[in-house]
């Protein structure tokens, strides 16, 4: 039987979408090496998530709408009591309304809710998912203070 090697290989193709990561694993190889091939991943899947969950039947319009509702758009950084009082509509009655006419079944709504709680997260400057601009950024001033030593 061969053994084969340690590694992370993600291959997607759907129409003119295609998506390949691979990262072949060695002994000496870094684990942030593998989070940040794990984080493109999810960022290169992640936009197609919201694409292929519109193409599923949920209206895109009417789940924008729920968000615009529950976090309107604005210039500049929301306030701390602003985000807790949109973090209470958020999880309130009239959101759990507006998801049932959104989907007649309770796991539509659910996978409603995640999609406009990650909007309105990222809407007020509440990061949920990893970047790798921000990993970058992480392993850049890491060296930094690695060659300050």
């Amino acid at each position: 039987m061969l053994e084969t090697p340690d590694r992370v290989e993600f291959i997607a193709q759907h129409g003119k979408w295609f998506c390949v990561k691979k990262l072949q694993i060695k002994g000496d190889t870094p684990p942030i090496d593998i989070f940040r091939v794990l984080v493109s991943i999810r960022e290169s899947t992640g936009r197609k998530v919201d694409e292929y969950l519109h193409r599923a039947g949920f209206d895109k319009a009417k789940l924008d709408e729920v968000v615009e509702e529950i976090a309107p758009a604005k210039r500049g950084r929301y306030t701390n009591e602003e985000v807790n009082r949109i973090l209470m509509r958020l999880r309130g009655p009239s959101v759990a309304k507006k998801l049932g006419d959104i989907s007649p079944v309770k796991e539509g709504r659910e996978l409603a809710r995640v999609y406009i709680a990650k909007q309105v997260l990222n809407r007020v400057g509440i990061r949920v998912d990893y970047d790798l601009k921000t990993v970058d950024k992480y392993l850049e001033e890491m060296e930094k203070l690695e060659y300050a030593k």
